[in-house]
C-alpha cells in the first residue's frame, strides 16, 4: 500500500478504533457477540486502520494474549484451542509454527491445535513481554 492509497482518517477517529480494540480483547464488551463476531471486529479494525495508514493497537502482553483465547475441551480429556479464537497475526504464523506437529481433531472445529503447543508457542514468542 503506498500513501496515495490511504484513506483520511483523524487522530481522534484511529484512537477511538484502537481502544474499541482493547475493549475487544479485554473487557469482552458486546458478550452477545460470539467469538468469531468479535474476531471479524477485530480484523475489521485492522484493515481500517492500515488503510488510513495509521499504527495498529499497542501489543499484547502474554497474559492479555493468552486470555483473549478460551482454552476448549473435547471429549476425552483432550484440551485445545480453535485458531478462529486467536487475533491476527499471530493465528497464521502459530499455523504455520504447527507444521509437522500433531494437531487433535475436533468436530465442527476447521483448525484446532493442542493447548498446551499454543501457550508454548506465546511464551517463546513473546519473550520480551508484548506482542508486536
Amino acid at each position: 500500500m503506498t500513501a496515495n492509497d490511504a484513506q483520511p482518517m483523524s487522530q481522534k477517529q484511529a484512537d477511538a478504533l484502537r481502544r474499541e480494540w482493547a475493549l475487544l480483547l479485554k473487557m469482552g464488551y458486546a458478550s452477545q457477540w460470539t467469538p468469531a463476531q468479535k474476531m471479524a471486529r477485530q480484523v475489521e479494525i485492522a484493515t481500517l486502520l492500515l488503510q488510513a495508514g495509521q499504527a495498529l493497537p499497542r501489543g499484547l502482553t502474554r497474559q492479555e494474549l493468552l486470555a483473549s483465547v478460551p482454552i476448549r475441551n473435547a471429549e476425552g480429556g483432550r484440551f485445545y484451542v480453535d485458531l478462529a479464537d486467536i487475533p491476527q497475526p499471530w493465528r497464521e504464523e502459530f499455523w504455520v509454527a504447527l507444521h509437522g506437529s500433531g494437531r487433535p481433531i475436533v468436530e465442527g472445529v476447521e483448525r484446532a491445535a493442542y493447548a498446551w503447543d499454543w501457550e508454548g508457542w506465546v511464551e517463546r514468542k513473546l519473550r520480551t513481554g508484548r506482542a508486536p
